[in-house]
């Protein structure tokens, strides 16, 4: 009865498997105990898979390394391991199987069994971007091909999966591994030789072995390198064979809609990718699924990230939480928790803190102090802070390590803490990796972050240091930035002449900054320039009677 369950539950067949371990009656009680964890895993697979946590905590309870043997714990192990990966807590599964996997040997585990704790290790690296494990957990799966290709006899008491479908996800992970390492020469040999092995419909035994799953999950990461490689025409193709592929699985139909989301987002479409992504979570069962549904919910708060007015702390918190926390993560919501103040300030009656695409707060010392932000505002901003600091010390990335301290300094110079803000500023240097509007961004910050200690002479020999460096300052935003913030700080030194002068540039260079025109409308009433002020008023544009 044993071996007629076993052989309906590798045929996917769980009710027929389910009745014949009803009639196999335990003998010991180690039998019984295995008899429990078959039979609640065939009856979670064949209910629909519906409550990952509940057989989570069943599998948990039959655990005991007294009353099993090697092999019978190694597979009640990785059943647990993969039901965690179902919900996303790969730090659990990776210390339920990973021991296991580097024992191997010592085990005597069968390689049936260890081919599939390495494929879910793999998965594991991946997802949680171990890049160095995932290549050597490939290895040995390469190794363990290398040896089921020699024609000598190998015993083991799991079923292990053909050569073609081995060969089929070594190609796959390859190609992932190459895409995540931004190798996409290397990744497109790979894929074209997992297509290869699909394509072989006139071999019987390999149409047999590959399904409809193995085709869309090929297709999928052949569309996701056509997106890297920015040919999205070609990767909308891709994805739309995905759907044809499987047309009424609604999981594939959720991932199908959710990437063709990214892929717009990819083009800077976010109302189009706003569209797919609520698509996505409108397929039968997204929303609740426990891996597909954060993913999905975390790209609506990206895309939200990138619109103007609208905020995205509450999406992102809601699905960061069921991700691997990445230093990536964490910086996405940092700058969710600062566009959440850029909000805040845009409804200011006088001041507002624009910001572009690439949501860098443009800083600016301003004339008029504005309103204080409700408690809501100053706590998001703590929370920004607090973000900010865990990216900060989980990234290797240069890069990201000194988004981290722009984002900090922001929030530093929105919370008054103006010192500390001077002091994460400092550890940006001239030569480091940010881009030059970045590094623009950071001297503005120090700047208004000297104005707020009173330092004011500081502030602008800083600014004007940055002013000497710019070659040529044509109609740019940047350089609006960097005159308006020179205009306001020479007001605060009582240099009302040249803080008129640099106004004027600053409106040159962008002439729909209204912060700008209001700055030139102080300066018009503070000299006296009435007829000048009214022209401004109803022209929206100075008179060319201004020296410039």
């Amino acid at each position: 009865m044993a071996e007629a369950a076993a052989a309906a539950f590798e045929r996917r067949d769980y009710r027929s498997s389910l009745a014949a371990l009803m009639s196999d009656p335990s003998a010991t009680k180690s039998e019984s105990r295995r008899f429990k964890h078959n039979f609640i895993v065939t009856d979670y697979l064949r209910s629909g898979s519906s409550d990952p946590v509940a057989l989570m905590n069943s599998l948990a309870a039959l655990d005991d390394p007294n009353e099993y043997s090697i092999d019978n714990r190694a597979v009640l192990q990785y059943n647990r391991a993969v039901l965690h990966v179902r919900v996303c807590e790969f730090g659990f599964a990776r210390q339920l199987i990973a021991p296991i996997f580097d024992q191997r040997l010592n085990l005597r585990l069968d390689i049936g069994l260890s081919i599939r704790i390495a494929l879910l290790l793999l998965e594991i690296f991946v997802r949680t971007l171990l890049l160095g494990n995932a290549e050597k957990v490939l290895e040995e799966l390469i190794t363990m091909r290398t040896q089921l290709l020699s024609n000598e006899p190998v015993a083991s008491s799991t079923p292990i999966i053909s050569l073609s479908e081995l060969s089929f996800y070594i190609y796959l992970y390859q190609t992932r591994l190459h895409l995540l390492t931004r190798n996409e020469k290397s990744a497109k040999k790979t894929v074209k030789s997992a297509m290869q092995l699909l394509n072989k419909e006139s071999n019987s035994s390999v149409a047999e072995i590959f399904t409809d799953i193995h085709k869309a999950s090929a297709l999928l990461v052949k569309a996701r390198l056509e997106c890297c490689t920015e040919k999205y025409v070609k990767s909308i193709k891709l994805l739309n064979n995905v759907k044809f592929s499987c047309p009424r699985d609604p999981v594939v139909s959720a991932v199908y809609l959710n990437n063709l989301g990214c892929l717009h987002f990819a083009m800077n479409r976010f109302t189009a990718a706003a569209f797919y992504f609520r698509r996505a979570l409108a397929q039968p069962g997204a929303e609740t699924n426990c891996s597909l549904g954060p993913r999905i919910r975390f790209n609506c708060g990206m895309q939200r990230l990138h619109s103007p007015g609208v905020s995205a702390i509450k999406e992102i918190s809601a699905s960061a939480s069921f991700l691997f926390g990445s230093s990536w993560i964490w910086i996405q919501l940092g700058l969710a928790a600062v566009k959440e103040h850029a909000l805040f300030r845009s409804k200011d009656s006088f001041a507002t803190r624009s910001h572009d695409n690439r949501l860098n707060p443009t800083p600016r010392v301003f004339l008029k102090v504005p309103s204080d932000p409700p408690q809501s505002v100053l706590k998001v901003l703590q929370r920004g802070y607090s973000f900010f600091r865990n990216g900060l010390s989980l990234s290797p990335s240069a890069s990201i390590i000194e988004v981290a301290f722009l984002g900090i300094a922001y929030i530093c110079l929105c919370l008054s803490r103006f010192s500390e803000a001077i002091n994460w500023l400092s550890h940006i240097k001239p030569g480091s990796a940010l881009d030059s509007a970045s590094l623009l961004l950071a001297r503005l910050y120090r700047c208004e972050a000297l104005c707020g200690i009173n330092r004011i002479k500081e502030g602008m020999a800083s600014l004007f240091e940055v002013l000497q460096k710019q070659n040529d300052p044509g109609p740019d935003e940047d350089m609006a930035s960097l005159f308006a913030s020179l205009c306001s700080v020479q007001c605060l030194s009582n240099n009302y002449k040249d803080a008129l002068s640099n106004a004027l540039k600053a409106h040159a260079a962008n002439v729909n900054d209204i912060v700008v025109l209001r700055d030139i409308m102080f300066l018009l009433l503070r000299f006296q320039a009435y007829s000048e002020a009214v022209y401004l008023l109803y022209h929206r544009t100075p008179p060319n009677s201004l020296p410039h």
